[in-house]
Order: C-alpha cells, then sequence, then structure tokens
C-alpha cells in the first residue's frame, strides 16, 4: 500500500475540501427527475448528455497529427478523446483507491471516474479544423492580418484590451469551455448544463486572456495560455466560488486530465508516426539510448533492441506492445505523484505537471522528442498548409460580411447571405433580445470564430472551395473596398 503520510487531523481537513471541489453542482437544477431505476451519479449524467452531441460527433474528422487522413488507421480528435478516456479511467481508479486506503477519500464509488471520464470526453471539443496549426493560424490573423487592414483594424479598436487579447490568443480550451457553457443546442442559456467540477476540470490555465498568456523563465506552467474567453468570465467564477478554489487554483482533477491527455498523445502519435513511415526504429532506438543512460527502463530498452522492419506484421506488434508498455509506467508514476503530492495539490500549492515530475520524467522526454518527428514531416506540412490557407480566407470572409452586417441589411445583400450559412444556434446567441443580427462588436467577431472553430476539416475544405461562396465573399470585399475609398476622399 502507497503511504500517504500526514496527521489524522490534517486528513480530514484535506478530505474536507476535496469533497467540496466534487460537489455536483450545476448553474441550474436539472429539468428531469431521475426514475427509481437510474443507478447513474450526477458526473455519469454530465457523460450521457456529452456523449451524443454534435460537439462530439465532430471530432471525429478533426485532426490529430495527421491531417485529412485518408486511411483509417491514423487517430483523430474523437479516437485521441477516447483513449484519454481510458487512461483517465485507469489514473482515477488508481488515485480513488490509495485515497480510501489512506482515509483521504470516502465518497460514492467511483465518482472521480465519472468526472474524470466525462472531462476527458470533452477536453478537446473546442478545437478547431486541422489542429494546432488551425489555432496558430486564428490568433496570427487576430494579431498580424487584421492590422494591416484599414476595415478590419477600425473595428478591431473599438474592442476593449481583455477583448482583444480573448481573440489573439484564443484556442482550443478556451473555446471547448465555451462551447460547454454557452454554445451547446439548449432552449436557455446554459447549453449542455454540466455540473461544475467537469466543467472546471478541463480549465487547465485559470487565467483571464489578460493575466494568463506568460511567457519566460519562472513563469507557472498553468499561465502559459487562458483558461476563459471574457465572455465566459462570470461563469467561471461562479465555479470557482462554488468549489471553494482559491483564484488561479487549478481544480485537483485538472492535472490527472493533463497527464492522462499527455501520455496518451506523446505515445500513441508515435505509433501512427511509425507506421506512415516518418518514424523509424534507429531513431527510436537512439532516443532512448540519448535519454536512457541510467537503465531505467531496462524492459522497454530490450523491446526496442529487438524492433525491426524486416517484418511488417512483427513491426506493428512490437511498436503496439512498446505503447502499452510506456503507458503503464506513466500512469503508475502518475498515480503516485498525484497521491504523495495531495496535500499540495487540494491547497492549490503544486507546481508543474504530474508526468513531467514524476518517475516517468525520461519517458516523457523520449516520446516527445520523437513526436517532433511527426510534426515536421512533409505529409503533415503540406496538409497543415493548404488548412491555413483555407482558415485565413474563411475568417477574411465571413468576418467582412459580419462587421458589414447591420440591422437594415436586406436579405438579399452578399454580407446577409453568408450570414445566413452561420449555424442559427450560433447566430442566436451572438445577438441581443429582439435582434435578427448582432450589433455587439464583441459578439461579432465571437460569431465568426464560433463558426470557424466548429468546423471539421473536410467541412472548411468544402467552404474553402464553394464557388457560390466566393462569389459572396468578393462582393462583400468589393463592397468594403469602395466605403474605403469614398471615406478617403472625403478626408
Amino acid at each position: 500500500m502507497l503511504e500517504i503520510k500526514c496527521s489524522n487531523r490534517k486528513k480530514q481537513t484535506l478530505k474536507a475540501k476535496f469533497e467540496k471541489m466534487l460537489d455536483g453542482k450545476r448553474f441550474r437544477i436539472s429539468g428531469s427527475t431521475p426514475d427509481d431505476t437510474d443507478g447513474r451519479n450526477d458526473f455519469d449524467n454530465d457523460f450521457s448528455r456529452i456523449a451524443m452531441s454534435a460537439p462530439i460527433r465532430r471530432l471525429k474528422d478533426k485532426t490529430q497529427v495527421f491531417p485529412m487522413d485518408e486511411y483509417d488507421f491514423s487517430r483523430n480528435r474523437l479516437t485521441h478523446s477516447v483513449e484519454v478516456l481510458c487512461i483517465a479511467r485507469g489514473l482515477a481508479l488508481g488515485v480513488e483507491k490509495v485515497l480510501r486506503e489512506n482515509g483521504l477519500y470516502d465518497l460514492p464509488h467511483q465518482e472521480l471516474v465519472s468526472i474524470l471520464q466525462t472531462a476527458a470526453l470533452i477536453h478537446d471539443v473546442g478545437n478547431p479544423p486541422f489542429g494546432h496549426q488551425g489555432e496558430y493560424t486564428i490568433q496570427s490573423f487576430f494579431r498580424e492580418t487584421i492590422l494591416n487592414n484599414p476595415f478590419f483594424a477600425e473595428q478591431f479598436a473599438q474592442l476593449e484590451p481583455i477583448q482583444q487579447k480573448d481573440l489573439q490568443y484564443i484556442e482550443g480550451n478556451v473555446q471547448g469551455f465555451r462551447v460547454l457553457c454557452k454554445l451547446g443546442l439548449a432552449r436557455d442559456e446554459y447549453s449542455f448544463n454540466l455540473t461544475k467540477p467537469s466543467l472546471c476540470t478541463i480549465v487547465k490555465y485559470p487565467y483571464s486572456s489578460e493575466e494568463g498568456n506568460q511567457k519566460g523563465k519562472g513563469i507557472p506552467h498553468e499561465m502559459e495560455k487562458f483558461g476563459y474567453l471574457n465572455s465566459e468570465k462570470d461563469r467561471y467564477v461562479d465555479i470557482v466560488e462554488s468549489l471553494c478554489l482559491l483564484e488561479h487554483q487549478r481544480h485537483p482533477l485538472t492535472y490527472l486530465l493533463e497527464a492522462a491527455d499527455d501520455i496518451a498523445y506523446l505515445v500513441c502519435d508515435v505509433e501512427d508516426g511509425v507506421r506512415y513511415g516518418v518514424i523509424d526504429i534507429e531513431k527510436i532506438k537512439k532516443v532512448f539510448k540519448k535519454y536512457d543512460k541510467r537503465n531505467q527502463y531496462v524492459e522497454i530498452k530490450e523491446l526496442v533492441a529487438h524492433i525491426s522492419d524486416e517484418n511488417e506484421l512483427n513491426l506493428q506488434c512490437d511498436i503496439q506492445s512498446l505503447r502499452i508498455k510506456a503507458q503503464s509506467k506513466m500512469i503508475m508514476a502518475c498515480t503516485k505523484e498525484f497521491c504523495l503530492k495531495f496535500d499540495k495539490i487540494i491547497r492549490g500549492k503544486y507546481k508543474g505537471e504530474l508526468l513531467e515530475n514524476s518517475e516517468a520524467k525520461i519517458l516523457r522526454k523520449i516520446f516527445k522528442e520523437l513526436g517532433k518527428v511527426n510534426i515536421k514531416s512533409e505529409m503533415v506540412v503540406v496538409r497543415e498548409r493548404e488548412g491555413k490557407e483555407a482558415i485565413e480566407y474563411v475568417l477574411d470572409g465571413f468576418l467582412s460580411a459580419i462587421l458589414l452586417l447591420t440591422p437594415q441589411t436586406p436579405e438579399y445583400f452578399p454580407e446577409y447571405q453568408l450570414y445566413s450559412y452561420i449555424s442559427p444556434n450560433y447566430r442566436k446567441i451572438a445577438c441581443e433580445e429582439r435582434e435578427d443580427v448582432p450589433t455587439n462588436i464583441y459578439k461579432k467577431f465571437l460569431l465568426v470564430t464560433d463558426y470557424v472553430f466548429g468546423m471539421t476539416d473536410h467541412f472548411l475544405m468544402k467552404i474553402y472551395k464553394d464557388e457560390e461562396i466566393h462569389d459572396l465573399i468578393q462582393r462583400v470585399k468589393s463592397k468594403i473596398d469602395t466605403l474605403q475609398l469614398l471615406e478617403g476622399r472625403i478626408k
């Protein structure tokens, strides 16, 4: 048994704090009454709400590493999320077992499992098409491209500083929180109305866009990005206060979700890379030799030493065995790290990532270096370039239309016709009460990012190549050019 050393009094204090952080509150009381035969807890109910939703289904056509893959082997965001779920479940079971044995947890069985399963399934729900390249492209558009366009720059300048930073640093994590809190198809403003622990667990960076996005030596890991848009600030503050967290404190289960995500992509992405011939066997052997100088992973190194690409079937089996062994080592190490540092985690004093701080940190370095080979491969670079062009085109065209749109715009105008392509649900959220088109400038920008982030890889390319949309965008751009020209003459 893994022993967590602290006094009984301290254990009771930690247990009480942890249980408050697991309170299954929602923003509004659920509209359904459980039947006597329903054995689900509140967090199981979360899983049921989200598992059959459109945002989850779209993950099957969003890039993990290899974009627009014509085969069915490589991971996409949906299969990746399922793998993260599997690992998160293993971590939760291990942590719950150890905490129970040490008198630090006595809530109903598998509540930690239920929360982490849901959090794992939804953790990438906000990701844009073409993965991280999609994020970089959208950020670059709002940091650079938009400032070189007089029409865009004038509109962008009307935003508050924090709203500008929201857009300049926007990425999948914050958009996911927005999807779950606001954009889910619902008759009220509560989207999926998930429990607050489930929502809080996916917030890896508990800062606003003004507070976070910090780089440099000594900057805490959780400040590297940000966790919520200003449009969802009130929701996030409510969650933190309800769960008795400190300001800027991560939810304890966030560390386990982050570890599960890291383990899944580090090891599984390498498996994909080998299958596509991007990562060769000699590279794997060299990297293991480079980092594991103390022979901490003798059994894994022995497996690596015997891997050969002479027989494809044997190669696939060996790489699968490597993945399984490495994942197992990482899961056990992260479980141990979480439990031994439980005190600091609950008090908001823990620094860094579980995997990086654990006994498996060398394995993390090995697989992280191997994963970089995938990102630099020609297959990935060429497809990402195509995705970048498509995202920039759609952002530019639809943002032009939405910013030009007014309540007086006739429905046959090109800007209104482009507006009508966007989901009615997104349009409703962007509008104030009794509005048919949005007038709030911040909501106009968010409407376009909601639209683009919600696209799948193939849907983005479909919109990009659509001749009717191309014609509408050209007409909108011509109108803006004319307006700019007239304003120039007046000046």
